[in-house]
Formats: C-alpha cells, structure tokens, sequence
C-alpha cells in the first residue's frame, strides 16, 4: 500500500502503517513540499496545507461554541492545550483536510506534526 491508497478505516490505516513500518522503520511517509504543486494549490495558491503533516498553531485549544454542550474530553482540553489543525500522512482519508484541527499538549511530537512558517501579508496586498 503507497500512500495514494485510501485510508478510509482503521483495518486500511493499521495495513497502510504496518507496510510502511516495514519498509521504512520510522522514517515519516511525507513528501517534498511543493511536489503536488501547481495541481494541488488551493484557488488562493496556497499550497501543502493538508497531507504531509499537521500543523502547530500558537492558539490554545478552545471549544467553537461554550454554550454547547460536548464530550468532557473536549471540555478537559479547552484552554490547556495548544491546537493543531491540518490532517498528516499518517491520519485516516476523512482527516487529511485543512479544517481537522486537534488538541495536544505542548511538547508532544510524532511522525506526521510539524509547523508552518506564516506572516501576516502587508497591508495593500491581497491573497492570489
């Protein structure tokens, strides 16, 4: 199984990552930034933003709606750690989206999080 294969269940996910393992170790399934561009770019010209690895953010993770009401997991995670956001390699096909977004305490690390260099654009200009 490469990763063009759809890891669409947990049964596909453990073949997926139980090949991998077996071929590679530990060494992450990510690919070079830009190999799916331009073909891959969003409309903007982002590109990479989902697939490769899940991103740190600088913002705590926080509920969308506090009026709601959630699992106490998500209540037990609001305010104490940071949000990641974007589906890696190593998440199942419905998670490899630029809106998943997870909690996780700071210094944790796996194969597939890692960062995003990003700036505020200058005033005057626009996206595209």
């Amino acid at each position: 199984m490469g990763l063009g294969c759809q890891l669409d269940g947990l049964t596909n996910w453990r073949h997926y990552w139980n090949d991998h393992f077996a071929q590679h170790g530990t060494r992450p399934g990510t690919e070079p930034v830009g190999i799916r561009s331009p073909s891959g770019d969003s409309p903007l010209g982002a590109s990479d933003m989902a697939g490769n690895v899940s991103q740190w953010t600088s913002s705590a993770y926080e509920l969308y709606d506090p009026a709601r009401t959630y699992d106490r997991m998500y209540h037990a995670a609001a305010g104490r750690y940071m949000a990641v956001r974007g589906g890696g390699w190593m998440h199942l096909r419905f998670q490899v989206r630029t809106t998943e977004r997870f909690a996780a305490a700071p210094g944790y690390s796996n194969h597939a999080l890692g960062f995003r260099c990003a700036r505020t654009a200058p005033q005057g200009t626009s996206a595209g």
